[in-house]
């Protein structure tokens, strides 16, 4: 018995979540009729700021960072399977093991100050944290627009900048950086099966098997950040792709798909209404315009 996760289950995860994308996909592209994939027009105008430079600089480490934890941890949970390869390009696997084992932890630990900046830095200057706390009216739009979603029928408008599904996707990202972070010090201290023998590492670990446990959050999060950039590249997301890009983004595409009044993106609530104040011209009065006929 191998004290790592199962691969069967490890590969179903991976399954699971390619096949509800690629079910996405279908519905989006081929069953959902163009009117039902429309969004709600947004307000003219010129730019506004849609991630500043500090955010945008953490989400392209923290990507950066991700995809080399998940390299190694690949490497590190199964060096079987990506040895033949890594090996023919002129990559060590066995020889490096240790090294690749440094690397991880090394990442994991700047992992960690990325997202102390983060918070600080969400919490304190932008003031907001407060939008991704999810309330009644996310409950609410997950029903809707799951509902239409299998159904049929037009998008619903998101309430605010983060739907219910980003404020989701991020209250994963948290469970499962605090599942690996916490089974990752624990294997790095009190049981590094990788300084022993394969036969004693049943030995060395301990009865709630985090390095079990260290996989299953692993897998889980590769499955996410996969749906994240799936997400990321569709057409109607490309916008913000952008603006995490160069940080601004157009008014229209900033307000559209949101409800009249909901703010955006740091848009005033005024500004993002549907329906914008009409301001009549003045002109002469009908008395005036005679006079001047006559």
């Amino acid at each position: 018995m191998v004290h790592t996760l199962s691969i069967v289950v490890t590969s179903s995860i991976l399954i699971v979540a390619f096949s509800l994308y690629v079910v996405h996909w279908f519905r989006r592209s081929v069953w959902q009729t163009r009117s039902a994939t429309a969004g709600a027009p947004g307000i003219e105008g010129g730019e506004t700021v849609g991630f500043d430079r500090v955010q945008r600089l953490f989400h392209w480490s923290v990507t950066i960072v991700t995809v080399a934890l998940a390299f190694t941890g690949l490497i590190l949970y199964y060096p079987a399977y990506v040895a033949p390869f890594l090996t023919s390009l002129g990559v060590p696997v066995h020889t490096y093991f240790l090294g690749w084992v440094d690397i991880h932890v090394i990442g994991a630990v700047i992992l960690l100050g990325l997202i102390v900046v983060h918070i600080a830095w969400d919490s304190l200057k932008l003031r907001t944290t407060k939008l991704m706390v999810p309330n009644h009216e996310d409950v609410r739009e997950a029903t809707v627009r799951a509902w239409r979603f299998v159904w049929g029928g037009s998008p619903t408008p998101r309430s605010n900048k983060y739907d219910v599904f980003m404020k989701s996707y991020h209250a994963l990202l948290i469970v499962c950086s605090l599942g690996l972070g916490a089974t990752g010090c624990v294997q790095y201290v009190w049981a590094p099966w990788w300084l022993y023998p394969e036969i004693q590492h049943l030995q060395i670990e301990p009865w709630w098997k985090p390095t079990i446990l260290h996989d299953l959050f692993g897998f889980i999060l590769i499955g996410l950040v996969v749906g994240h950039t799936y997400f990321a590249l569709l057409k109607v997301n490309r916008p913000l792709l952008k603006a995490m890009v160069i940080g601004t983004i157009a008014r229209g595409k900033a307000t559209r798909r949101r409800r009249p009044g909901s703010p955006a993106n740091g848009i005033p609530e005024e500004a993002t209404s549907a329906h914008p104040p009409v301001v009549a011209v003045a002109g002469p009065s009908p008395n005036a315009r005679e006079k001047k006929v006559k």
